[in-house]
């Protein structure tokens, strides 16, 4: 297995290839994790290439390495094949379960301008972390004001919409309510050009999943 760790500015590059076995997984992610405390970087991108894919995290401890992680970190997974893809996409998926900023990526590039975005153009980037039932009670205390949310279905985004015609998010969201659709939380945040924010979010979702989410692809 080769390990080739690079300080690049505002985040490290890991690029691993030939990695075949749990251990050598661990090995990598134990190193990343170190460098990361050495170098004062929160944000990481591991490019992974000729490897095998990794299904049985924890054959390679990723549990383990996830509680050494704080809430600050941010990692980007891009692989060189679909089957690599694959892989880093469970990853991905564990870890958001654990409520860690970990996310695959089909480009670098997009990977990369993810890592990099500053407070400043995510002003809204807290609020998609912050979720709320998605129940009457405490739809009750959405913003009613205009702007944009998210439906979830547990770990899954389903669905990006916005107010429009005088509807305020927290009416929006009620009229979604009483549609009965199977969403269990949801994320908002105001903004005063929704349309073009809505359309900001749908695209940044589709160059990271190549798709749109479930939802806004069924009413596309």
């Amino acid at each position: 297995m080769q390990l080739r760790i690079v300080q690049q500015t505002g985040y490290l590059r890991a690029e691993l290839r030939g990695r075949e076995t749990p251990e050598e997984m661990r090995e990598a992610l134990w190193t990343i994790l170190a460098q990361c405390g050495r170098s004062g970087m929160s944000s990481v991108l591991i490019s992974t290439h000729a490897s095998r894919p990794l299904f049985k995290v924890e054959e390679f401890g990723l549990s383990a390495f996830l509680e050494e992680m704080s809430d600050t970190c941010k990692v980007a997974l891009v692989a060189e094949n679909q089957e690599l893809r694959a892989s880093d996409e469970y990853i991905a998926h564990m870890a958001q379960a654990k409520r860690i900023n970990v996310r695959a990526f089909r480009s670098e590039t997009v990977a990369v301008r993810w890592l990099c975005r500053s407070a400043d153009s995510t002003r809204g980037s807290s609020y998609w972390r912050r979720r709320y039932k998605f129940s009457r009670i405490v739809i009750a205390g959405a913003p009613e004001e205009p702007g944009v949310y998210a439906l979830w279905q547990g770990e899954e985004l389903i669905y990006y919409g916005r107010d429009f015609d005088g509807a305020t998010i927290r009416l929006r969201l009620l009229e979604h309510y009483h549609g009965k659709l199977e969403a269990t939380h949801y994320s908002w945040e105001m903004s005063p050009e929704p349309v073009a924010r809505e359309g900001q979010l749908l695209r940044e979702y589709q160059e990271v999943f190549g798709r749109l989410p479930r939802l806004n692809s069924a009413t596309a």
